[in-house]
């Protein structure tokens, strides 16, 4: 998704966390709003018990990209949805325009690409994204490797464990 370009000084890119799910919908607020934006979409394969379907999802799961300038953050902050900048020891950075035009290029490119989010630790709150505990909430409670989490779930005070594949997380962040 992405606006006609507003001519704006010093407009730069950013990143911004959404709400679960929320990046599409975000996206088209941000838009309404004349501030340019960027959504990457891919189509993914999903299973559920019956049947197999093609959906498109958002690359990178709860973020957007933002192009706007520093005095306008504040209106992409009010825009439903959107969490906040992604900050780096307590810095906004900038995205070149060239990794925003890179990461377009390979979306558009239909090329099979998944997004790893290696920050994922033990202890981290995090969502299933993907197969039959699709949109459970758990806990990594330990690291197998280097891409299986061992999750617990606690309902009713009941624990279960079971292993997910790093790609199929999403690192819930408290708002």
């Amino acid at each position: 998704m992405e606006a006609e370009k507003v001519v704006e000084k010093h407009a730069v890119w950013y990143a911004v966390y959404t709400n679960s799910r929320a990046e599409k919908r975000a996206g088209e607020l941000l838009l309404q709003e004349g501030i340019e934006n960027y959504v990457p979409i891919v189509k993914v394969l999903r299973q559920w018990s019956d049947r197999k379907k093609w959906v498109e999802v958002p690359l990178v799961p709860g973020y957007i990209f933002v192009k706007t300038s520093e005095r306008k953050r504040s209106k992409v902050l009010a825009i439903t949805g959107v969490v906040g900048f992604v900050k780096f020891n307590d810095t906004i950075p900038e995205i070149p325009d060239e990794q925003i035009e890179t990461l377009k290029i390979l979306v558009e490119s239909k090329a099979e690409l998944r997004f790893s989010n290696s920050n994922i630790k033990k202890g981290d709150r995090v969502e299933i994204l993907k197969g039959p505990f699709m949109g459970a909430i758990g806990e990594v409670i330990s690291e197998k490797g280097k891409s299986v989490f061992q999750l617990v779930m606690t309902t009713l005070g009941f624990c279960f464990q079971m292993d997910v594949q790093r790609e199929d997380l999403n690192v819930i962040r408290d708002t």
